[in-house]
């Protein structure tokens, strides 16, 4: 519950604007806006300078969190993904090394930065119309824990200031910044998934090229592209796991898909028998695969999970024996017989969040008639799901439960 309040109020915080990203004629002109923003103290309008893709997932994951805020009474009704925190980031004088530039395949190409500033103002607080009393009065208990806690961390004060031709000369063996950038429907867009798998191939000394591709193949079925991606991960095999991926969000890992799968390599290892069945629910951008039951066998043992939602319980079986996993075995495993005893509303709180815990699944993508595993919206998702088993008491409880400690 901790861990989702916190990353759910960090993401409103720090929310992407709902906006059609704007495109540019060039990958430089990309580059330079991605500056351009951020110099102008815009961080929200970043989200409207990346590549279209990674923006969607960010806009969609900020506006389910936005609205499970609103629903369990943190922020009000005029919070949007509109808000910004006006976080103080300024970029200067940034020049590039035309030249350099690299183009690895038709639709993306790599900026090389060789000099400018950035300075980073500390954080101010945000009081703005949008926060609740309680959302203050979260941020206050939350900060008085900390701060009486034997780990103080350092608060930052006074600007940062960096010379990126300093750290490129003294940090980067004199090797300018890339930054990559991807062509969509003819307009160029700086992208961080590439940038990162850009970063990650230059420090294993590897050169992209066209023959790196692996294409994808989808299913005909989100619980088809599921069980497709869990026969390929049994038997270990990298490269059918990426071809099942949703090309669009993953059309990184497409693009650099040799190259990954030489690094990750085989196994031989015994394969497993998998029966599943899936529930599939309509969410953001896709259709979320959860668990029905799932019958594995291997080495000669075959072992079942079903998954009860209604009953917030899982029940797995193997060699005659079954164990069930409910709040009454939380309760075991927190050391109390009776979650009352730590807080009247905490044992509807666990039954609770342990069935939004239970509904957590893979979700599925439709692209071109095909269905697909798109990763990072499943990763996304966890947030916004397990919040769906909160409500505004626990926000209640959670405060007196601070106060107690």
């Amino acid at each position: 519950m901790v861990i989702a309040l916190i990353a759910g109020v960090g993401v409103w915080f720090f929310a992407f604007r709902e906006t059609k990203p704007a495109g540019q004629a060039s990958p430089q002109a990309a580059a330079a806006a991605l500056f351009a923003d951020v110099s102008n103290g815009d961080l929200v309008g970043l989200a409207d300078t990346f590549d279209p893709v990674e923006s969607s997932l960010v806009t969609d994951f900020a506006g389910d969190v936005t609205k499970h805020l609103q629903r369990i009474g943190l922020l009000t009704d005029e919070a949007t993904i509109n808000n910004s925190t006006g976080v103080g980031i300024s970029i200067k004088g940034v020049t590039y090394d035309e030249s350099a530039a690299e183009n690895p395949l038709p639709n993306l190409s790599i900026v090389k930065v060789t000099g400018g500033t950035v300075t980073i103002d500390p954080p101010a607080g945000n009081n703005s119309a949008a926060q609740t009393d309680k959302f203050r009065a979260l941020l206050a208990a939350l900060e008085k824990a900390n701060l009486s806690s034997d780990f103080q961390p350092a608060v930052q004060t006074e600007p940062t200031v960096i010379d990126i031709a300093k750290v490129i000369r003294e940090e980067n063996n004199g090797k300018p910044l890339r930054i990559s950038t991807v062509q969509r429907d003819g307009e160029w867009y700086p992208s961080l998934f590439y940038t990162l798998a850009d970063y990650a191939a230059q420090q294993a000394g590897k050169t992209l090229t066209p023959a790196d591709s692996i294409p994808a193949v989808g299913a005909a079925s989100p619980g088809a592209a599921m069980d497709t991606l869990i026969k390929a991960s049994l038997a270990d095999d990298p490269e059918s796991v990426i071809k099942i991926l949703d090309p669009r969000e993953m059309g990184v890992v497409h693009d650099y898909g040799r190259m990954l799968v030489d690094g990750i390599g085989r196994t031989d290892v015994p394969q497993a028998q998998v029966t599943a069945s899936w529930t599939l629910d309509e969410v953001t951008g896709g259709t979320k695969v959860s668990l029905g039951t799932l019958e594995i066998t291997f080495d000669g043992t075959t072992a079942k999970i079903v998954r009860d939602v209604a009953a917030g319980s899982v029940t797995v079986s193997a060699n005659g024996e079954a164990q069930t996993f409910d709040s009454t075995a939380v309760a075991s495993l927190l050391g109390s017989k009776d979650l009352s005893e730590i807080h009247p509303n905490l044992p509807a709180m666990v039954a609770r969040m342990i069935k939004a815990a239970l509904g957590l699944g893979v979700i599925a993508t439709k692209v071109d008639g095909s269905w697909y595993i798109a990763p990072a919206r499943t990763f996304l998702g966890t947030v916004p799901q397990l919040m769906s088993g909160m409500e505004e008491s626990d926000i209640d409880m959670f405060l007196d439960l601070l106060k107690q400690n």
